[in-house]
């Protein structure tokens, strides 16, 4: 099945290879092209004389040569992504990475009151993915505008608005944080990529890395806790307020007692 795109917009043209091979025969075009196009893939082809654009999905396409050129071979399946961190520097100057993974493919949709069938709207999509962007550059355009949106969403942010925790060190990144920020991605992408290039494209952000000093001010506290909680024991056991104990244990840490 061939999609016809025009200066009016998309016409759908069931059969229209059919009849171009149709054509083809009854001017005897022994030179014609066969095009093969596989299952979950479409090609569009434009015609150097009017300027018309076609998608054609799977199946065979008869080419006239002087007529016909191949602008873009496109694939219809997922393509999944896991770029490399994304650094963000926050409001208060603190850089943190976002480490998400990402989903694309090309998709219909219809906008209301559209009458398009499934096919068409997927003509639709494949043609603004060629022509509206560089298909080629396709992930690195989403990913720009992925960087844009985390920019704007957690760049106005400061440290304390991502974590929870003691701000003295005892801090972790709150996972409501990174849930909301997931959607929010996802509802900008889908409002950008979809409507404007074809291309649906799905974030999972699966977290959000704190600098080194906020992680190590965390270890340090984790760790201090763990001694606290020892010494509690050992003074416990050995009858002895928790404080006193403290202080006879530092004694003996400064002079070489024994513990």
């Amino acid at each position: 099945m061939a999609f016809i795109i025009d200066d009016l917009g998309l016409a759908a043209t069931a059969g229209a290879g059919m009849e171009l091979g149709k054509v083809a025969g009854q001017i005897g075009l022994s030179g014609s092209n066969r095009l093969e196009v596989k299952p979950a893939e479409a090609v569009v082809i434009k015609n150097i004389w009017t300027g018309d654009t076609e998608v054609v999905f799977a199946g065979t396409k008869i080419l006239m040569p002087g007529v016909h050129e191949v602008e873009e071979r496109v694939t219809l399946r997922i393509e999944k992504e896991d770029p490399n961190l994304i650094t963000v520097r926050l409001a208060d100057g603190v850089e943190v990475k976002v480490d998400l993974i990402y989903e694309m493919r090309i998709a219909p949709f219809i906008k209301k009151g559209e009458r398009f069938s499934f096919d068409e709207a997927l003509a639709r999509s494949v043609l603004l993915a060629v022509l509206e962007i560089s298909y080629k550059n396709r992930h690195s355009m989403v990913l720009d505008t992925i960087e844009e949106i985390l920019e704007r969403r957690i760049g106005t942010m400061v440290l304390n608005d991502l974590t929870v925790g003691d701000t003295a060190g005892d801090s972790t990144v709150d996972s409501n944080v990174v849930a909301r920020l997931t959607r929010q991605i996802n509802a900008r992408l889908r409002a950008k990529t979809l409507r404007q290039w074809g291309l649906d494209v799905k974030v999972n952000v699966k977290s959000i890395v704190l600098p080194p000093s906020k992680t190590e001010a965390a270890e340090k506290t984790a760790t201090a806790k763990q001694e606290g909680e020892a010494l509690k024991e050992k003074a416990t056991a050995a009858g002895v307020h928790p404080a006193l104990f403290a202080v006879v244990d530092a004694f003996q840490g400064i002079f070489g007692g024994k513990k």
